[in-house]
């Protein structure tokens, strides 16, 4: 017979776990589950959440009975349920019903979407990310990384957490609507303060509409129109230019290269591109930054990457064709998204009531998975806080769905070869030039990012030249375990 409740803290009159999740989330989430098993229950305000760790409950929510859970409310009160806002929640606007940032959860995109709206705006998508377009997206992440690395001196430090979220940004800018927001510095100081407003926690003042010459209110929203303006006259542009098909992303949606893709109107096809715009650089990014802090912890696991690297890419510039043939490149990516996965946590609202060990789920509560607890569960990765590339060797089989860093089902990330891709294109350029050495004594500390995770105080790094040091490291590097 099921139990009416699984454990769980009773929190506080009102407010619940609210205060204590906020604190550290990732923190409340691993001693929830440590203490209270597989399945468990906290209060976020009034909405209560249910917990699950088990690659099982995973695969039942995503997949198995997906239809039972929606996404919508999930946007719609995204702050609450993990943590920072996105953006200034605009009290005057029609979009009230959804915070919106510089795109993720804009009211038209696919994120926010539920359904037949879900699945158009995906059918929509799609075909941006055929094999044949990321081949033409391959050129344009070389370009770009080729020039940020051009600027790049032996000996110096750089923020590696920076670097390679301009990198990102700007292979995203190129191939999604052809435009370079580095060099923009309008637009791209425009995208700098919506992502700035979507990484920090908001005050009252933050969220009070009050248009006044200092407020945040009026600086957030004049940087959204930039935004907003600027990708409406791209496509604009992209409509009136037939010959643009096979150039951007954006003009796939404009010029439908399949023709039973659905059409998209001119708002929609906006949202779609601020979507990916934010989601993808910023996970992309932290996957990157959380590469190089990883492969600088570990210098058995750099040499043998390195001379995969020399091996396959000689000259540094990594070919189409080349990605396949670096397997172990891939390896240290995946693990990498298995400690610190791009979405820490995804959340669903429960449209109709379930069971599940026992226990009764009731409609309208709030089911909670996350990446980063199921990832380092003992049981499911043995040794879990270890850095360890050889759990995704060729012959090595997990538990279904103890691995999502990209989610699943119908709601799986559509992105998730582009952004494995473009990982692959920047890690090998870079380290052909440069040894990355992280500054002695800097700590890094995993923080809450509205729905990512970044590195707290970024990654600070001494570029030492590449030339003979990866050489010397495989040729003293002993074989080990994790190799």
């Amino acid at each position: 017979m099921p139990h009416a409740r699984p454990p769980g803290p009773r929190g506080y009159p009102l407010v619940g776990s609210t205060l204590r999740f906020h604190r550290d989330r990732l923190e409340y989430l691993t001693r929830l589950a440590a203490t209270c098993g597989p399945v468990s229950t906290f209060r976020l305000g009034r909405a209560a959440v249910y917990f699950f760790t088990q690659p099982d409950a995973v695969r039942l929510i995503l997949v198995d009975r997906a239809e039972d859970f929606t996404h919508r409310e999930v946007m719609a009160h995204l702050r609450l349920l993990l943590g920072e806002t996105l953006s200034v929640q605009d009290g005057l606007s029609p979009r009230r019903i959804i915070s919106t940032c510089c795109g993720c959860v804009q009211p038209n995109a696919m994120l926010a979407n539920d359904g037949e709206p879900h699945s158009r705006l995906r059918q929509a998508i799609s075909p941006g990310f055929r094999p044949d377009q990321l081949r033409q997206y391959h050129d344009i992440m070389v370009a770009v990384t080729a020039e940020a690395i051009d600027g790049y001196q032996s000996g110096t430090f750089v923020d590696l957490a920076a670097e390679v979220r301009r990198i990102t940004l700007s292979i995203a800018g190129r191939t999604l609507f052809g435009l370079n927001l580095i060099a923009e510095t309008t637009l791209f100081n425009a995208f700098s303060y919506l992502t700035q407003k979507a990484t920090k926690p908001l005050t009252a003042w933050d969220n009070l509409p009050v248009v006044l010459p200092i407020s945040p209110y009026r600086r957030y929203t004049k940087a959204l129109h930039i935004l907003e303006e600027t990708v409406s006259n791209a496509i604009r542009q992209a409509q009136a230019d037939n010959e643009r098909h096979d150039q951007c992303f954006l003009a796939q949606l404009v010029h439908p290269p399949i023709s039973s893709a659905p059409r998209l109107s001119e708002e929609e096809t906006r949202d779609q591109v601020l979507q990916l715009l934010d989601a993808g650089h910023s996970t992309t990014s932290g996957t990157l930054a959380w590469c190089f802090y990883l492969i600088a912890e570990n210098p058995s696991v750099r040499a043998k990457l390195c001379a995969e690297l020399a091996e396959v890419v000689p000259a540094g510039i990594p070919t189409f064709d080349d990605l396949s043939r670096l397997t172990y490149t891939d390896q240290v990516i995946r693990e990498v998204l298995r400690l610190y996965p791009p979405i820490w946590a995804q959340a669903r609202y429960v449209n109709k009531e379930f069971e599940f060990n026992n226990y009764t789920i009731p409609a309208g509560s709030y089911v909670l998975l996350s990446q980063w607890v199921t990832h380092r569960l003992p049981e499911l990765f043995p040794d879990p806080e270890r850095f360890n590339p050889a759990r995704f060797a060729p012959n090595v089989q997990h538990v279904p769905y103890s691995y999502f860093p990209f989610g699943g089902g119908r709601h799986a990330c559509l992105g998730a070869t582009y952004a494995i891709h473009e990982a692959k294109v920047v890690l090998a350029m870079i380290l052909a030039r440069f040894n990355p050495l992280l500054r002695r004594q800097h700590h890094v500390k995993p923080v809450v990012r509205s729905m990512t995770l970044q590195p707290r105080f970024g990654i600070p790094v001494m570029l030492e030249a590449a030339s003979g040091v990866n050489r010397e490291l495989h040729k003293h590097a002993q074989p080990s375990a994790e190799d």
